[in-house]
């Protein structure tokens, strides 16, 4: 396929995206902030009788950005995120499940040292990159991203 072929192609593919496209960038920008703002606890019916007292309380936010995450709590967060982002539920938009799998993977590597996902570290750089990118996160965690490509020794 020639390269005029492929940008064609390209083109008609992201057009399609767009097109399926039901939520803003407003919109997915508080889906997230509503999201990390969840108690962890929320995540899992069963996890409550699980949690200390003062887990009970603790946010998606504050498990992804803590300098010790408890590692069992971010496989849950990733499986929570890749779940939502399969099968393409009413309850999480894709994008937004998306980020927050590349998040929970990212944290576990740099806060915990383990690995819970079969991604490659340029896997996992090239989905930080593109989280970053997108036009729904705050700077804030835009910062957080760079971080974490940081630590990753990532320099994109």
């Amino acid at each position: 396929m020639d390269p005029v072929d492929r940008k064609r192609l390209a083109d008609l593919l992201e057009s399609i995206e767009d097109i399926d496209r039901v939520w803003s960038d407003a919109d997915l920008a508080d889906i997230f902030a509503h999201l990390l703002a969840t108690c962890i606890s929320s995540l899992h019916p069963d996890l409550g009788s699980d949690l200390s007292s003062s887990d009970d309380t603790r946010t998606i936010s504050t498990l992804l950005t803590e300098s010790d995450p408890n590692l069992a709590y971010l496989q849950l967060l990733k499986n929570f995120a890749k779940a939502n982002r399969i099968e393409h539920s009413d309850f999480l938009p894709k994008e937004v499940a998306t980020g927050v799998y590349y998040l929970a993977i990212a944290a576990a590597i740099v806060r915990c040292g383990d690995r819970i996902s079969l991604l490659d570290d340029d896997q996992l750089a090239e989905g930080l990159v593109w989280l970053r990118r997108q036009p729904w996160i705050d700077d804030a965690w835009r910062r957080h991203i760079q971080s974490l490509l940081a630590m990753m020794n990532r320099s994109v």
